[in-house]
């Protein structure tokens, strides 16, 4: 709101906003990000409709006005070959293709949360924002709070002894956050970072059917949803349908 909507609004009153205003608004950003001007348009009904709960208006002007992008389903998982190749990956900060060139790789910071993201089925934001204080090594448990999850109900999650081994890792290293168990810098987790980190992976290193160069797979979460995870040895994994 702050970056596409204060900017050409700024001076207006809410009272001046009309349906038009919000139209223009949403088709001109629609022309170059069209699901990006869905979430503008979502913004700007849900700011509305507080205006109008508060009485300063009398209706809601972006009431019905139909969103310019096309959605689609986010269903796209990693296949059992993706993982195979995605595993030894998250294993290695630095690698060398045939020729010599150097493979993407990622940090061992990001690695490890891609790992817990594997091995729990939990959500990028709930592990990349893992705290210390909400895990307990000696019983196997992690308790994400309410303010971390997205259905914001807090809930246990018991941690493998794979994912306990990649915890107790980080727990004894030199440059350990006394905050979040995933953080390069003090006090700051690798959520952003995390976004493009698995895409980078699939598409430069790892993967390399047709399918994944052309389309961003989705977060360890929805290949859950679809797979049941075995175990791995040797660098290798051994997956089975859900």
């Amino acid at each position: 709101m702050e970056r596409e909507v204060l900017p050409i609004w700024r001076h207006l009153r809410v009272v001046d906003v009309k349906r038009r205003t919000v139209r223009e608004l949403v088709e001109h950003k629609a022309r170059h990000a069209p699901i990006m001007a869905n979430r503008i348009l979502s913004r700007i009904s849900a700011m509305l409709t507080f205006a109008m709960e508060q009485d300063w208006i009398e209706s809601n002007p972006a009431w019905r006005i139909r969103q310019p992008g096309e959605e689609r389903s986010r269903d796209r998982v990693l296949s059992r070959d993706e993982l195979r190749e995605l595993w030894p990956a998250l294993h290695e900060t630095e690698a060398k293709k045939e020729d010599g060139t150097p493979k993407p790789r990622l940090s061992q910071t990001l690695n490890d949360a891609l790992l817990v993201m594997l091995l729990t089925a939990q959500r990028r934001g709930e592990v990349c924002t893992m705290r210390w204080q909400d895990i307990d090594l000696s019983t196997g448990w992690w308790l994400i709070p309410a303010e971390s999850s997205k259905n914001a109900d807090p809930h246990r999650v018991p941690l493998t002894p794979m994912a306990l081994k990649i915890l107790e890792r980080r727990e004894k290293a030199d440059n350990r956050d006394d905050l979040y168990v995933f953080s390069n810098h003090r006090h700051t987790c690798v959520l952003d970072r995390a976004k493009k980190a698995a895409a980078i992976l699939c598409a430069k290193a790892a993967c390399h059917s047709s399918s994944a160069r052309t389309t961003c797979p989705g977060p360890p979460r929805r290949t859950w949803a679809r797979r049941a995870w075995i175990g791995s040895t040797s660098g290798t994994c051994s997956i089975t349908a859900a």
